[in-house]
């Protein structure tokens, strides 16, 4: 799976949560049931980490400008807003000619963390691990603070 399809997938994934999750929103306040918020908030918020752990290790292989992470990451917080995301940086690396380097997942390990993304896009077990490593982390740093 290339990175610009790896991200799309998880683009629209997170967009269906929302849509998902506004819907049970919906039907928790009309005094239908709350069972839905549950579910699909848990989903979203795997999804949720999910798409910004992509969008994390498609950026560093596409060498993405600061402004490109800041943008996926922010669009993950509003509803539907990593669609609109996924379409303006397509499109800006498409009008550069940087289309061609999502292609395919670039392995040059030239940095530290271009090395932990190359090790990470080899394996779908070491994408795994870090994954659920992340989260984790994630996890653990929410229950320590409640």
């Amino acid at each position: 799976m290339t990175p610009r399809i790896l991200l799309r997938s998880f683009s629209i994934a997170e967009a269906v949560t929302w849509a998902l999750l506004l819907t049970g929103m919906a039907l928790k306040a009309a005094d239908v049931t709350p069972l839905l918020v549950t579910v699909a908030g848990s989903i979203h918020g795997a999804v949720f980490i999910a798409y910004c752990f992509v969008a994390g290790l498609v950026g560093v292989n596409g060498r993405w400008p600061k402004r490109f992470f800041a943008l996926a990451w922010i669009a993950a917080v509003p509803p539907f807003a990593t669609l609109l995301a996924d379409w303006w940086i397509e499109r800006r690396r498409r009008a550069t000619g940087a289309a061609d380097a999502d292609a395919a997942w670039s392995l040059d390990a030239s940095t530290r963390i271009r090395r932990f993304v190359a090790g990470v896009v080899q394996s779908p077990v070491a994408m795994s691990c870090a994954f659920v490593a992340l989260v984790s982390v994630i996890l653990a740093n929410a229950l320590a603070r409640a």
